[in-house]
């Protein structure tokens, strides 16, 4: 079987005009990559390589001005794009394919105001190049799991962080940002300028155009009490867990993993490589209180060994995140009953599959305060983040085990409530309505008519 190709319909009639290599090269100050040139190779793949896109070429901007000449040139030729990051999407949403890529990697500044707690971005950092830049500030922002991540489609996703009960998404902490439009035109939206481009950006998957800087409000970061507790596997046990996250302090972040233990020296012999329960827990507050909520976790039935300590922000996640053939879905829901537990965990169980992970991010806290009508994200209502994932061993064993995976989404569909952008699967692409709220998703569509009624932001999620 082929590797997933993305495909594009442009609409209209019109063919594409011939590309010129030279011409572009000569607008742009970076360079620009086609497949006969030594880099292209590496350039054209995304973190999952399930995907195996062949751009026309791709313009490796330095600058914002490069973005601007990049989408001016694509437009007048009728050429489709698609924009980059650091490919880090499992759903290859910057796979661009047959078309130009804009890789925005080179526009990774990051600068930080400490009087105001203000973080300037570029839109194609990752967040332990940002994290690394707050250190000395004892700040934080609240991001993705990995220090690869970029920061551009993150937080135009929704952004489940660390932190997320505590100070909400990476969506949520966007201040300003300065946008390069469908015809080229760099737009600055705030609360105050373009507010409802600026609505729409916070949750809108890179629809309206491409992001070139961030401005976010940063939030203590510095120590945290963080790390694992594992458990014996237990559904009941995962409902209490979950339960206690939930009701307890803003402060408490937690996230429980379902996957095979271990093979460390803490882990008892006869758990090593069987399914357990690892809670990874964050704590942002007094540190006895942090200490007395490790102490009340420990007294659950099944407690195995902790790996908990106060450790740096930074230490949480790594600077880089490897490559790999991976399958994904996620859903958001309210209540954990033992069928929907029993259904998460049935091949784990089964099989003792290390590859297989299965994920609950407890949420509620400040996350729940938000008003759903904020911001174009728009899953607040919820309790629960239900992410599966599974790497497997090429691209081609993947592609097979697709189908089967589209069927356990639809399986899995009668417990959700909602689907998150960041965390999509290949078979939840066409589910806006999963995605949005229906006032918000009808806000976006009429928005996206205004800034980008020739729908040139396609990526593989077009809100139209």
């Amino acid at each position: 079987m082929e590797p997933i190709r993305k495909q594009y319909d442009l609409g209209g009639e019109n063919e594409m005009k011939t590309f010129d290599e030279e011409y572009l090269a000569a607008v742009v100050n970076g360079e620009v990559y086609t497949e006969t040139n030594k880099k292209y190779e590496n350039l054209r793949m995304v973190k999952n390589t399930v995907f195996d896109p062949h751009p026309l070429a791709i313009v490796k901007c330095l600058n914002e001005a490069d973005v601007v000449q990049t989408i001016r040139y694509c437009r007048e030729q009728e050429l489709a794009f698609t924009v980059k990051c650091t490919g880090h999407s499992a759903a290859g949403f910057s796979a661009g394919d047959e078309e130009i890529v804009i890789d925005i990697s080179s526009l990774d500044q990051v600068e930080v105001d400490g009087s105001t707690n203000l973080v300037t971005v570029g839109g194609g950092a990752n967040w332990f190049k940002v994290g690394e830049a707050l250190v000395p500030y004892d700040l934080a922002i609240t991001s993705g799991d990995m220090g690869g991540v970029g920061v551009g489609g993150n937080a135009q996703g929704s952004g489940m962080g660390f932190f997320i009960r505590k100070y909400g998404v990476t969506t949520g902490r966007i201040r300003k940002v300065r946008v390069v439009d469908a015809t080229g035109k760099i737009l600055v939206a705030s609360e105050t300028e373009h507010s409802d481009l600026f609505w729409a950006i916070r949750g809108g998957a890179g629809n309206f155009g491409v992001v070139t800087e961030f401005v976010f409000e940063a939030h203590p970061g510095g120590t945290v009490l963080a790390g694992n507790l594992f458990y014996q596997y237990d559904p009941q046990l995962i409902q209490q867990l979950t339960d206690y996250i939930l009701h307890a302090p803003d402060e408490l972040n937690g996230t429980l993993s379902f996957t095979t233990a271990p093979f460390t020296s803490q882990m008892p012999e006869q758990y090593k490589g069987q399914l357990v329960i690892a809670l990874m827990v964050c704590i942002k507050g007094s540190p006895a209180a942090g200490n007395q909520m490790i102490k009340e976790l420990k007294k659950y039935s099944g407690f195995l060994f902790d790996e908990v300590d106060f450790v740096p922000y930074i230490k949480l996640f790594p600077p880089i995140d490897p490559s790999g053939n991976t399958l994904m879905l996620n859903f958001y829901t309210n209540e954990l009953p033992d069928e929907l537990i029993s259904e998460l965990n049935q091949e784990l169980v089964t099989t003792g599959d290390p590859q297989l992970v299965t994920q609950v991010k407890v949420l509620g806290g400040y996350f729940g305060r938000v008003s759903n009508e904020a911001m174009a994200y728009s899953q607040r209502e919820n309790n629960y983040l239900v992410i599966m994932r599974k790497a497997f061993g090429s691209a081609e064993e993947a592609l097979l085990a697709n189908e089967d995976w589209k069927d356990k989404w639809e399986q899995l569909r009668k417990y959700a409530n909602g689907i998150d952008i960041n965390f999509l699967g290949i078979g939840q692409l066409n589910e806006l309505e999963m995605m949005y709220k229906p006032a918000n998703l009808k806000k976006l569509k009429e928005l996206k008519k205004q800034y980008d009624p020739a729908n040139c932001f396609i990526g593989v999620l077009s809100i139209q």
